[in-house]
């Protein structure tokens, strides 16, 4: 018989197990008994114990195997498409180049609209002065392009003689032919007085004021002007 505690093989009549030393005379119900198996079962059947788990192992990694294999198939599939579907948004539409053309622009009011500047007051003359007979004196003065047009203002006033003299506003060819005692334009005459006035509107360019006592022909003048001109 084979001892049921190590599987040895004993003599039917043996009372201990030749091996081990078990005592076949214990109490034992042979319901309860463990199945006494041969030493080739006991070694196969260990063997298929300790196979087992290992073969559910291997099947589980090649499990986990397959299904990484599968992540990593399906994530660059995923980011390729995704990648094809951003370039072609970040792709330049040639078609509607020529729309963006006809698009009209926007200036701002300001932009256009010319600057406006604080009015500028310039002294022509502002002193006392002396004429011989037959002598003039011309101050030469400039109102600027940009300024529209200009006001020439103030007084003056002549004594000596008959306490006369002409005031005229002219350009610079004015001044050449009241030199040379021919016609000339003036923008303002006053004519032979003792004092007067000024108040003249005049547009951009250069001019003159020109203080004359050419008419006398003996008697100096003594004149005292204070005149401007704003623009």
């Amino acid at each position: 018989m084979f001892c049921i505690e190590c599987g040895n093989q004993n003599p039917d009549t043996a009372k201990f197990c030749m091996k081990c030393g078990f005592n076949y005379n214990q109490k034992t119900s042979f319901a309860t008994s463990p199945q006494v198996l041969s030493p080739r079962q006991s070694v196969s059947t260990i063997n298929s114990k300790k196979s087992a788990p290992v073969a559910v192992v291997l099947l589980l990694l090649g499990l986990f195997g397959i299904v990484a294999v599968v992540g990593v198939i399906g994530f660059v599939g995923f980011h390729f498409i995704q990648q094809q579907s951003s370039t072609s948004h970040n792709r330049p539409s040639y078609d509607n180049f020529s729309n963006t053309s006809s698009q009209p622009t926007y200036t701002s009011q300001s932009d256009t609209s010319p600057q406006k500047l604080e009015p500028q007051n310039h002294q022509i003359v502002s002193q006392a002065f002396s004429l011989k007979a037959g002598e003039f004196m011309s101050y030469k003065f400039t109102i600027p392009k940009n300024s529209g047009s200009g006001t020439v203002s103030g007084n003056f006033v002549a004594t000596g003689g008959s306490n006369d003299i002409y005031v005229v506003v002219t350009n610079e060819a004015g001044v050449t032919n009241i030199k040379s005692g021919n016609n000339y334009k003036s923008y303002y005459n006053s004519g032979k007085v003792t004092t007067d006035n000024l108040n003249i509107s005049l547009s951009p360019g250069t001019y003159y004021i020109v203080f004359s006592n050419i008419h006398s022909m003996m008697t100096p003048k003594a004149v005292n002007a204070d005149i401007n001109v704003v623009y």
